[in-house]
């Protein structure tokens, strides 16, 4: 069905959990007092609404990751080499990459008489959207 987004949501990205949705898409998450509404896109703004009440929502989830980006590394590396030999491969590729933190958030619900954990794919707005979560079903 043709929906707009929420104006007040969350914009982020469906990964797995539900059966009838079996690639990533752009997901708008909007927390209520009594439900999670989640809007994901299918085309443009073709858009299906899967609402989730307070009740059904079993467990959510953030992970946090921190890792080194491997491109930076690699290009430090280099970069090292070429301007003092061996040992500056060594140090460039030390101090090349840099940390980045990524959070990963999951849902566990009752979707159509069944549990299914949602996969959100990490951006800065999971710890919000967790914090939000966690304060409506507590």
């Amino acid at each position: 069905m043709f929906r707009l987004p929420p104006l007040q949501s969350y914009q982020l990205v469906y990964q797995y959990g539900f059966p009838q949705y079996k690639r990533p898409r752009k997901m708008f998450v909007k927390v209520t007092d009594n439900s999670l509404d989640l809007y994901l896109t299918k085309l443009l703004f073709w858009m299906d609404k899967v609402s989730i009440s307070k009740d059904d929502i079993l467990e959510v989830d953030l992970d946090s990751e921190t890792y080194r980006s491997a491109g930076k590394a690699a290009a430090g590396a280099i970069a090292g080499g070429v301007l003092t030999g061996g040992i500056g491969l060594i140090a460039g590729a030390a101090i090349g990459g840099k940390r980045r933190k990524e959070n990963t958030l999951q849902l566990a619900v009752r979707y159509q008489n069944k549990t299914c954990v949602l996969g959100i794919k990490p951006n800065k707005k999971a710890p919000a959207l967790f914090s939000e979560i966690r304060n409506m079903i507590s």
